[in-house]
């Protein structure tokens, strides 16, 4: 099996969802960078994915920041992600190591639950985070 970088798996998989979930669908405003921060503060950890998205997995927060985990495409092999992040202005900013390396992205996090947000990026969905 040939091993996709996760930003083209996210893409792939963001393209067969499309923004089906209620946040970004009904709407919803992107969370502020202050909640963001305190998503990450309170639970130190958010779920990638799950049932439906075509990939989950796991990713934990140091408050150094930086961050580790692992996401597996459904049918697919664990892919590694670490890296540094940081909030700007309302959005969360990552560079991954594997993933687009050496490149920041910043997403919006779209609430579409008590718990969850759509991932965002340039105005597409490109993924689901639960904690």
């Amino acid at each position: 099996m040939t091993r996709r970088p996760f930003a083209a798996v996210l893409l792939a998989i963001g393209a067969t969802v499309g923004a089906a979930g209620s946040g970004a669908a009904a709407g919803e405003k992107p969370m502020s960078g202050a909640r963001i921060k305190a998503v990450i503060d309170d639970h130190g950890r958010i779920a990638l994915g799950g049932p439906g998205e075509g990939y989950s997995g796991m990713l934990v927060f140091n408050k150094d920041g930086t961050a580790a985990g692992k996401v597996t495409p459904d049918g697919g092999s664990a892919i590694t992600i670490k890296g540094t992040w940081t909030i700007k202005k309302n959005q969360f900013c990552r560079t991954w190591t594997e993933i687009d390396p050496g490149k920041e992205v910043c997403e919006d996090w779209v609430p579409s639950g008590s718990r969850q947000a759509e991932v965002m990026v340039k105005g597409k969905r490109s993924g689901l985070n639960s904690w």
